[in-house]
């Protein structure tokens, strides 16, 4: 039987960022140090906890069952999971009840208290409509194996209030949802929490520090938050950002560190939303972050209107300015991104012919494709095997 959804507490634990014995191998979960984290998180009264099939490897949900089902009663744990099917190579009903078979075994339990269709986006939806995905997930739900069925995704919100209305049974959301990206034309955190709200769904919050790229803001940007608030991390301000959106039921953290486990509890286990001198001084600070950013652009989008190529420029560019300013050099969730946008608009930024006609059109007279170019080198080469590893049992197995 799950638990109740709500127990006053807004903070959930993410096993997708878990501290690492070799910072080069996802897989090398350093389990003591995760038990430990775990006991500080429980012992401070939450309990609900976040995996899915690809995170650590492959190997995220079997910690888990390690690191928290065998070592506390089920009674007091929430522990949501995910069906990948964008993940899944020639997905199918059997596929799909194999892959979910093996999680429930990976994690060690039998039943979910909440369970999402994983980064669902127009292809996978299509792919999870017509292979009969979502029945398989309301059979779940009846048999009392699923508490709650609902979806993640990275799309934007015309397809969300898509997929909401055409399956009202989806009892929740996934958002990525933090200051910098809520009006970001790109992400547009607003735009997804705001469907979200017309279809009286609850969220939860991904992303809500940006991959911790949020726990370090430039100096003038730290000087404001540090003048209004000197105990409070950098970090804390983005976790309350995130947990007073309307609606928002709950925020993960993927958290490796005890440190950050210790500062969460503080932001959370009396939660405060932002007041409205907070609301202005995060707007200060995001304002001060967009100014570090490489490509000029307005996301006018007239340079769309003419490329032969239909690439979707402004949004590669948003992609890029957003990489340049937190990760260069580490492509890891903006390389899923750029797959989503390449997939939505059937073109890549290696498409690019040079023509020029973008060119003529841009008010800011960017050197588009200069810009593409570089956008290309970063993210073309990029595939989700590089990012998670290749050669996984699991995996291999179910792709057979």
């Amino acid at each position: 039987m799950a638990n109740e959804r709500d127990d006053g507490k807004k903070l959930g634990f993410g096993f997708m960022r878990l501290p690492l014995t070799d910072p080069n191998d996802p897989g090398s979960v350093d389990v003591k140090k995760v038990n430990e984290m775990v006991d500080a998180y429980i012992d401070a009264g939450f309990n609900y906890f976040d995996t899915s099939w690809i995170y650590h490897n492959f190997k995220s949900e079997s910690f888990v069952k390690e690191c928290v089902v065998d070592r506390y009663s089920r009674d007091r744990l929430q522990i949501s999971s995910k069906m990948p099917i964008k993940f899944i190579k020639g997905a199918t009903w059997e596929k799909v009840d194999e892959v979910f078979k093996h999680q429930l075994e990976s994690c060690g339990v039998e039943f979910w208290d909440t369970y999402l269709m994983h980064g669902i986006n127009r292809a996978s939806y299509e792919v999870a409509k017509k292979i009969g995905t979502f029945e398989y997930m309301n059979e779940k739900v009846k048999e009392g194996i699923i508490g709650r069925f609902g979806a993640s995704t990275h799309d934007d919100p015309e397809f969300l209030d898509m997929m909401l209305t055409e399956h009202p049974e989806i009892e929740f959301v996934y958002l990525q949802v933090n200051y910098l990206d809520w009006d970001n034309p790109t992400i547009n955190s607003k735009g997804m929490c705001d469907i979200a709200h017309k279809h009286g769904k609850y969220i939860l919050v991904m992303e809500p520090v940006k991959g911790g790229l949020l726990s370090k803001v430039p100096p003038k940007a730290e000087k404001l938050m540090k003048e209004y608030n000197p105990d409070a991390s950098i970090a804390s301000w983005a976790i309350r950002f995130a947990a007073s959106a309307p609606a928002v039921d709950r925020v993960m953290s993927g958290m490796s560190t005890m440190e950050q486990v210790a500062d969460n509890i503080r932001t959370m286990r009396e939660f405060q939303p932002l007041n409205d001198e907070e609301k202005e001084i995060i707007r200060k600070v995001a304002d001060i972050i967009r100014e570090d950013t490489e490509i000029a652009c307005t996301h006018c989008n007239y340079c769309i209107t003419r490329c032969p190529k239909h690439i979707p420029i402004s949004d590669f560019f948003t992609l890029e300015n957003d990489f340049a300013r937190f990760e260069k050099g580490h492509v890891g969730g903006y390389g899923g991104r750029y797959q989503n946008l390449c997939q939505y608009h059937g073109a890549k930024a290696g498409d690019c012919i040079a023509c020029n006609q973008c060119v003529a059109v841009c008010p800011q007279n960017l050197p588009i494709p200069d810009y593409l170019k570089l956008v290309s080198e970063h993210f073309d080469g990029w595939s989700i095997e590089k990012s998670h590893g290749q050669g996984k049992e699991v995996r291999d197995k179910v792709n057979a």
